[in-house]
């Protein structure tokens, strides 16, 4: 265990400076963007979700999802490059699979990091939109539970922040399929086993078709989709990637 957390230490090293500017980027751009459109006419009498969309926002927290992803690919290729340590790592005395289980907790981390920063930012734009409806309305101001409606009413905003247990699992299983689907994609590509790119490809529309459905895109194909059931499927593709990306690792074929 202690060798274990010493790999996580050292993988989350290469991803904490990337990470943390990113989370600092995702509260303060949607401030910025909401603090912008506030200042236009009638803005106080539009829906939280509306103005959030609307500004800019959103689409900023998306190119910051992004850009996180690409850091992953980077922090993972880095060990091809240079001094190639993904070598050096291969030599180490440790189980193998605690090297792949290492770098996947640091990306879990990352992951949630930046999802604690997006929903801080979305808490704090709230209070930006309270803030100019008490000047509004001489001290009304919204409900107390405007935040709450907000998330109820929006399909983007319950993907962000989840509400009850279909929408947790849904959210859970996009960001591991995510997660685990981009790590084993370049394992496959460094072992040369690029069958297992289709799989990646396979659960990359299947993650689509669940963002098209849960933001509400008009889809002829998704009336009677089964939210449960691509949850389910999701994460046989996570349990798929994450079981045969230890099998690559120990056998060393993806150097």
């Amino acid at each position: 265990m202690k060798s274990w957390y010493r790999l996580w230490q050292y993988e989350f090293s290469l991803l904490f400076r990337g990470t943390m500017l990113l989370a600092i980027g995702a509260v303060v751009t949607p401030l910025l963007f909401l603090h912008a459109e506030m200042g236009k006419d009638y803005a106080e009498i539009r829906r939280y979700e509306h103005l959030f969309a609307e500004s800019g926002a959103l689409a900023s927290l998306l190119v910051y999802f992004v850009a996180l992803l690409a850091l992953f690919l980077k922090s993972i290729y880095s060990g091809y490059w240079g001094g190639k340590s993904m070598y050096a790592m291969l030599t180490l005395p440790v189980r193998r699979e605690s090297l792949y289980l290492g770098k996947l907790a640091a990306f879990a981390v990352s992951m949630l990091v930046f999802w604690a920063a997006s929903v801080l930012g979305i808490w704090l734009g709230f209070g930006l939109l309270d803030d100019r409806v008490l000047h509004a309305t001489n001290g009304i101001g919204v409900p107390a539970n405007g935040m709450f409606l907000a998330v109820i009413r929006s399909d983007y905003l319950r993907l962000i922040i989840p509400y009850g247990l279909q929408g947790l699992l849904s959210t859970i299983s996009i960001g591991t399929a995510v997660t685990t689907g981009i790590y084993y994609g370049v394992l496959c590509e460094r072992s040369k086993r690029y069958w297992g790119l289709f799989l990646v490809a396979g659960s990359l529309f299947l993650v689509i078709r669940v963002l098209i459905y849960r933001i509400g895109l008009p889809h002829p194909y998704l009336t009677d989709f089964n939210l449960n059931a691509s949850s389910v499927a999701l994460l046989i593709f996570v349990l798929w990637f994450a079981g045969h990306s230890i099998r690559l690792m120990r056998r060393g074929a993806i150097v």
